[in-house]
């Protein structure tokens, strides 16, 4: 199977290619909040703008005409629509700029949920590694549980919600004081959490299918679980998880090292072809364990993967690397192919296309050839021909000698006959 795609939000690329637009983390800072064109990922704007809130030093006022000033592009267009005093409100600014600005850029709740449930169904680990994959499953779990959470409807005014009202009559409570509607909230958020569809026994099997274990590997792990007395109907995504690490991800001197992580011994690649890439010497080649195909400097321990939605190029340095040549092991459809156009291979012999520059070889001397007695001219003059027989060096040194002086007194003789028929009165 092909290995899972990235998602966008989570990449974080250097350098935006195209419009040469810098990346939205390059340009944050304690005052300056992260801008959006309007062509990047939405949710990758929204993480962005929750991770500069935690750390801002600006004042709580500011905040919204802030994030406002930051909208270029094809976001620029919808300013108008922002009211400057809602976004000056201390507590609710930045949420009224994210909730208007939502709906130009991003489908209904309902959209959304599916986008996040198809993608934790699809989500095969293909050829990643265990720890890395379980990480990324646990990723797309919790958005897909905060996409359906954001399905449910808002309460509405406290006074006119018929729900909340009969609760107030019934606990013998003040409807108008605010713990009790936060309290209501809470409650009713909590009951709706429970009407999620899928449940932790679903979740774990959709884990435990996307996992795309071999026979031998699940039967390591039924016999694990029988022994803890879990059955099928009891796995949980949390079980799961921990007999997976335990089974799968755990080094070997487990007793020596307790990390998760074994120390790497580096990435294995195989070359594809060798030559340039904005004036960077290297090879093209394909990850053995991902799939992934890129550009590999030739003494830089840095891999390099063309992102075909973004128009990027990701880096992902690492240390040591294990080059071979031979057949890939995928099948040529990994992620990052398409930025081979941009791959100047070595020109070779019969190859097409058009490669970089190799210096041409000089012609070699006529001492050189002639004590070579292979090398005279062949046919139409070109190439080396095949010697004639009973020759030795001497004797093609002299006729070539011999060649070179007819061709002079030939010259000469024509130079005098010029001369001389100048000389002739007319």
């Amino acid at each position: 199977m092909e290995p899972m795609e990235f998602d966008q939000e989570d990449s974080v690329y250097t350098w935006m290619t195209g419009d040469h637009i810098e990346s939205l983390a390059a340009q944050m800072s304690t005052k300056v909040p992260p801008g959006y064109d309007g062509r990047t990922s939405w949710f990758a704007y929204e993480e962005a703008i929750d991770d500069w809130v935690d750390f801002t030093t600006l004042e709580a006022d500011k905040r919204g005409p802030a994030l406002n000033n930051r909208l270029v592009g094809d976001a620029a267009v919808y300013k108008p629509l922002l009211d400057r005093d809602a976004l000056k409100d201390a507590q609710n600014g930045v949420q009224y700029f994210k909730d208007m600005l939502r709906q130009h850029f991003v489908k209904g709740p309902d959209s959304v949920f599916l986008y996040r449930f198809f993608h934790l169904v699809k989500a095969n680990r293909g050829a990643q590694d265990y720890l890395r994959w379980i990480g990324r499953f646990a990723v797309s779990r919790k958005r897909c549980r905060d996409a359906w959470m954001d399905t449910l409807a808002p309460p509405g005014d406290p006074a006119t919600n018929q729900e909340f009202l009969a609760m107030a009559a019934r606990e013998n409570v003040n409807p108008r004081d605010p713990d009790v509607w936060a309290r209501y909230c809470e409650a009713r958020a909590m009951a709706f959490s429970e009407t999620f569809p899928l449940n932790r026994n679903l979740l774990a099997l959709i884990f435990l299918v996307n996992a795309d274990l071999t026979e031998q590997q699940r039967e390591r792990m039924t016999s694990a679980l029988a022994l803890r007395g879990i059955l099928v109907r009891d796995y949980t995504f949390d079980n799961l998880r921990e007999v997976f690490i335990e089974l799968f991800c755990a080094p070997r001197s487990s007793l020596e090292n307790p990390n998760l992580r074994a120390q790497s011994n580096g990435r294995s690649f195989c070359i594809i072809d060798h030559g340039e890439l904005d004036h960077s010497y290297g090879y093209w080649v394909e990850d053995d364990d991902t799939g992934e195909e890129g550009f590999l400097p030739e003494f830089e321990d840095t891999f390099w993967v063309f992102d075909n939605d973004s128009h990027a190029w990701v880096s992902t340095p690492f240390q040591g690397r294990r080059l071979r040549r031979g057949h890939r092991k995928g099948k040529g459809k990994g992620r990052g192919k398409k930025g081979r156009t941009r791959f100047r291979p070595m020109q070779r012999k019969g190859r097409y296309g058009k490669g970089f520059e190799v210096a041409e070889e000089s012609p070699p001397s006529w001492a050189e050839t002639a004590d070579d007695p292979t090398y005279f001219a062949g046919k139409k003059g070109k190439g080396k021909g095949k010697p004639r027989e009973g020759a030795n060096k001497w004797q093609l040194a002299r006729q070539r000698s011999g060649c070179r002086k007819r061709t002079l007194d030939s010259e000469q003789r024509e130079v005098q006959g010029r001369q001389g028929r100048e000389r002739i009165p007319s």
